[in-house]
């Protein structure tokens, strides 16, 4: 029986879950969630298990703008850098119209920073509409999708915005 040196298996195995990773972010995987920072809205396969980042952040705001979804959060810290993401499921809940869960992440990286700190953050959400406009054979021009917003960690709805193109 031939046996293979323990990092040749790990390798082998890193790279079975970085190109088998149940969502549609290129090269973003379960285990690589902690990681992920992008202007855009990544779209989640929803069978995929969700545990990116949901270290504590507020939404004070939320709106969009053309494409374009402007958060404005405030969270503690001040020592180290923090990392935002936001995720929708690859599905929409039927109703006029349509609805999609927006999840913030937030990675504090270990900071226990005192100071309030408030940031905006923008995030591009026409892959949502590209989605939408597949899903619904959309004329490509037209269209309405209500963004369920939730704060790190929380299965509540915290806000919700219209989001029309």
């Amino acid at each position: 029986m031939k046996t293979f040196p323990l990092h040749i298996t790990t390798i082998s195995l890193f790279f079975f879950i970085l190109f088998d990773n149940g969502c549609e972010h290129p090269g973003l995987t379960n285990l690589q969630y902690q990681f992920a920072e992008s202007n855009s809205v990544i779209i989640l396969n929803p069978f995929a298990v969700h545990n990116f980042p949901v270290d504590t952040a507020k939404i004070d705001t939320a709106f969009v703008s053309v494409d374009t979804l402007v958060l404005t959060i405030s969270y503690r810290g001040g020592y180290t850098k923090h990392q935002f993401a936001v995720y929708s499921d690859s599905g929409f809940f039927e109703s006029d119209p349509v609805q999609s869960d927006i999840w913030l992440s937030h990675q504090a990286n270990g900071d226990i920073g005192k100071t309030v700190i408030t940031q905006t953050l923008q995030f591009d959400m026409s892959p949502l509409k590209r989605l939408y406009q597949k899903e619904y054979y959309n004329d490509g021009i037209h269209g309405t999708i209500i963004l369920d917003i939730h704060e790190p960690g929380s299965n509540d709805i915290t806000t919700f915005v219209y989001y029309t193109f």
